[in-house]
Formats: C-alpha cells, structure tokens, sequence
C-alpha cells in the first residue's frame, strides 16, 4: 500500500514477500488493519487515513519515539518496519553496520506535493494534491551524513501511499508511488509529454533570455531515427534530446569526417555498433513517435574542431529547443 520515496531515482514498490535485506515492506491500512498485520501502540494511535488525505504541518509534526525503539519493533510492527525499512535505505545504514543511533528521536509529518492549479490563457486546470508522509530526526550522524551526500541520497526519508490505494484515502491516482517494472510505460511518458505540452504551455516553453532570433544554427544535425541517418535540422524542427556520461572510449561509433557522409544516407547509421544508452534512446523515441534526436557523440563530428567549437557554442539552445530531454 506505501512505497519509498526516491526522487533522484525510481520509486521501489513494497512487497512483502521479498527478504528484509530487499529494503522493501509493505503494511496494512492502520485505521483497518484489514489484513491482521500488527501494530504497536504509538503506530495504531496515528490516524493515516486524516493524515494522507489532510496532511500534516511540519511545525505539528508527530512524535514516533526513539529511532533504536523503532528498529527494535521491526518484527513487531508493521509501520516500524516499514519507517525502519525506510531510514535504513536512506541512511545507507548497510554500508555501516554498528553504527551508535543512540538518543535520535523521530517526528512524522505530511505536507502537500504537487501543483493543484495549473493557469493557462483560459480556464484554470485543476489539479489533485497529495500528501507523503516525512520522517525528520532530531539528529544525524556525522558518518552517515557524509554517505548520504556522496551517494546522493535523499536527506528527508519519505514514503508515498502507492497509486493503487489513492482512492481509499479520498485522492486521485496522480502524484502517489507507482509500481515500476522493468520496462518504461510508454502511454505514461506520452501523458505527461501531452500535459506539459496542452497545459503548461508557456511554462515550459519559453525562457526570458531568449529572444525569437536564437533559432539552432543551419549546422546543427539531429540522428533521424526512422530513417537511421544523421541529417541537418529541419527548420522549426521537434526533437528530442539525450543528456548522458559517455563513459569509456567511444572512438568506435562517434561521428567523424571519415563517416559522417555514410551516416548521411538512409540506413547509414548502424544502430547494432552504438552502446546501449544510444540504442535504448533511440528505441524510446521511436516508441514515443518522435522522429528526431540530437545526440553529441553522433550529431557533432568530433575530429572537426570547426564543428566542435560551433556546436558547443549553441549548447544551451541546442537542449533548451529540444521538446524534452531524455
């Protein structure tokens, strides 16, 4: 029924049938408890239900207790373990077995995500809000806090009512966990693509700097993806861009002089010798219906320094025009 939070990441579905070291839990709805799972008595006092649906401010925040009570509880209550489940993964607790959480105390706390009203230049789009469920301790080790900003962890552990349980607190299924497979839902990307697009508007699509004679220049290049070729930039073309660590050596598949009228041609561009962050991206878009998409490695021919300094020069626009950014 929750989910933790990760924003930099994906949300991790909670299953209960996976083994503690998963990091993943799922609990029951505590104002029920349909499905028997047990509760101590400072979790079966909090009334999830208001809270989800009404939130919580944090200056109202709830006391939990002691964190080390709470691990101790992880057998014993549901919600324990599950905001036990949550610190650790947070914390990176695993990487730094017997470290002393002695005297940190827990507060929960629920404030509103999301943008309830949307304006554009007729009627105002509105919008559910939902609330996810914040743990803030009184303090952090010195320790855990230098893993946590090194590996890029969320300081604020979070946990989210999965999308599928939204209705049972009154809210929409937007803005709550969702399940993720292994692969991308493609009619969500599209949703999302349409409501930046239909709603937004403006929002997203304009910047004060920018003026309407910065247009790409006539050499930016894009890979058409149906016709498997690197080609000039249509004008006003629609495009996708790709945003990504190059990793190793690249000289195998990288655009160069002696290629780039191979890659001109249809079929030119052999898809089966570029390394599987381009492949996938490619395959996205095409699954995506876009035909267009600007690529660094392939789009800049590298062994030109010409072309280099060009190229590099309209960067900003180069991403700024794209209609989003992979």
């Amino acid at each position: 029924m929750f989910c933790l939070s990760k924003r930099q990441r994906k949300t991790r579905t909670l299953d209960s049938s996976l083994p503690p070291s998963s990091q993943i839990a799922e609990i029951p709805t505590p104002a029920d408890n349909e499905d028997g799972t047990p509760l101590c008595s400072t979790c079966s006092a909090l009334h999830l239900r208001t809270i989800l649906h009404d939130g919580v401010p944090k200056e109202h925040a709830i006391p939990l207790g002691h964190l080390t009570d709470i691990f101790n509880k992880y057998d014993q209550c549901g919600l324990c373990r599950l905001l036990a489940t949550t610190i650790r993964q947070t914390w990176l607790l695993d990487r730094m077995p017997g470290i002393d959480l002695t005297g940190i105390t827990c507060v929960l706390y629920a404030e509103p995500c999301g943008y309830p009203k949307i304006q554009n230049k007729t009627l105002p789009v509105l919008r559910d809000i939902c609330h996810r469920l914040s743990i803030e301790t009184s303090s952090r080790p010195r320790d855990v806090y230098i893993a946590m900003v090194v590996g890029q962890s969320h300081l604020e552990p979070e946990i989210q009512l999965l999308e599928d349980h939204a209705s049972e607190f009154g809210r929409t299924r937007e803005l709550h966990g969702r399940r993720v497979s292994e692969n991308v839902d493609i009619d969500l990307l599209k949703r999302w693509i349409h409501t930046c697009e239909n709603e937004h508007r403006d929002i997203c699509e304009k910047v004060w700097w920018r003026g309407p004679e910065d247009v790409l220049p006539e050499s930016v290049r894009v890979v058409d993806v149906a016709r498997m070729a690197i080609v000039p930039a249509p004008p006003t073309c629609r495009y996708v861009a790709l945003s990504y660590v190059w990793g190793g050596s690249g000289e195998g598949y990288w655009t160069t002089k002696a290629n780039l009228q191979q890659r001109s041609i249809p079929g030119g561009l052999d898809i089966d010798m570029l390394p599987g962050t381009i492949s996938d991206t490619i395959q996205l878009v095409r699954q995506l219906d876009e035909r267009y998409l600007w690529i660094d490695a392939l789009c800049i021919v590298q062994d030109d320094s010409d072309d280099k300094a060009v190229q590099i020069g309209v960067m900003e626009l180069i991403y700024g025009s794209s209609t989003f950014t992979v």
